[in-house]
């Protein structure tokens, strides 16, 4: 699940302090990571959509960007403004990478359609609703404005405007509404979001969390930006089920998302291999590098040939890729040797993926089904 730092500020050098201190959430990420990672989030409301103003001059954003070159962030601007439409230019002139501008705001029948899609070719576009509005208006823009494949929606888990405000948990149900009508849009939740209402929105279907308060109020942001990826994916598989090698699990998960947030999704397999190494060292976990496990006839039970994992965690597989995708013959491979061997539990860490998310493979006690959690 991605984290997305988010800025609401009455000032530019508010903005300024903080976009640097995101940058250094993602100092380990690579520059070519940036087209699909360190996004961070502006909040520009103009005192009229919202009860209250924030900083909302695009020029600064734009000189920033022109003067620290070395910035490392994708900003993704939310447009809580009456009249979105009259400024978008001048954020993507800026260099926002996405904008985010509420159904609330536009009219579907003078709308013009084509206008707003031609946008998506400079600057992702995406969707917003607020939490009173309900998600069947939602459902017409949804169609007519952006294809469907690539839609991108913000369910706004707050009132529009100031941070810090209580997670209403209504929007709960619209997430889960979203995610089964509509299972290729990703699905954004922003407000309120905390180590609890982080759990509740990942397991009802969301894919990104836009984090302010939780994050810039903590005496270490960093770190509780970092809490945020673990727990999340953590409270992700001990939903339905006690965990096996819950302890071990809990570390293994600690590591693979350290890695990711220094290293990104760009780099070779043997670069997060031996990153993977020096993470292992640091927190005291043994481990066995490139083992190989032999496999044997069902039948005869003669031995057939071996397998090398990328490594053995006390009687844990993990085996390490780096598509862009999660490719079905990647799992199917792991599981049949999973089956094949003595070991209960596997995971495959694609940190190719966009949306990075470790998947656990659990060979039932019976040792005749396989189980992903």
């Amino acid at each position: 699940m991605l984290i997305i730092p988010t800025i609401n500020c009455g000032d530019f050098a508010c903005v300024a302090e903080k976009l640097k201190k995101a940058g250094e959430f993602f100092s380990g990420l690579p520059a070519e990571a940036l087209t699909k990672e360190g996004w961070v989030q502006i909040d520009i409301a103009d005192g009229k959509f919202t009860s209250h103003s924030t900083w909302n001059q695009p020029k600064d954003l734009e000189k920033l960007k022109i003067e620290n070159l070395k910035l490392k962030i994708n900003p993704e601007v939310h447009l809580m403004v009456e009249n979105p439409l009259a400024v978008i230019d001048d954020w993507i002139k800026a260099g926002a990478k996405r904008i985010i501008i509420h159904i609330e705001t536009l009219e579907l029948k003078s709308l013009k359609i084509e206008k707003l899609k031609n946008y998506a070719s400079d600057c992702e576009i995406g969707l917003a609703i607020n939490p009173e509005t309900p998600i069947e208006d939602l459902i017409p823009f949804l169609s007519a404005t952006i294809d469907s494949s690539k839609s991108f929606m913000q369910i706004l888990a707050v009132n529009p405007g100031l941070s810090g405000q209580k997670f209403q948990p209504q929007v709960l149900d619209k997430i889960k509404f979203l995610k089964k009508n509509f299972p290729d849009v990703i699905i954004e939740v922003d407000g309120g979001i905390n180590l609890e209402t982080a759990k509740l929105c990942q397991e009802a279907g969301a894919d990104i969390l836009a984090v302010g308060s939780y994050i810039w109020e903590s005496e270490k942001p960093q770190k509780a930006y970092e809490d945020l990826q673990i727990a999340t994916n953590v409270g992700q598989i001990d939903t339905n089920r006690e965990l096996l090698y819950k302890e071990l699990s809990y570390k293994l998960q600690g590591v693979f998302y350290n890695v990711r947030n220094k290293y990104g999704m760009y780099h070779k397999e043997k670069i997060y291999h031996n990153a993977l190494k020096e993470e292992f060292q640091n927190n005291q976990i043994s481990y066995i590098s490139e083992p190989r496990i032999d496999i044997f006839s069902v039948t005869s039970g003669k031995k057939l040939g071996s397998y090398v994992p990328d490594f053995i965690v006390d009687s844990i597989i993990i085996e390490l890729k780096t598509s862009p995708f999660t490719i079905k013959d990647m799992e199917m491979q792991l599981i049949e040797y999973l089956k094949s061997s003595k070991y209960e539990l596997a995971y495959l860490v694609n940190f190719g993926e966009k949306y990075f998310k470790p998947k656990r493979y659990i060979h039932t006690k019976d040792r005749k089904n396989i189980i992903s959690d």
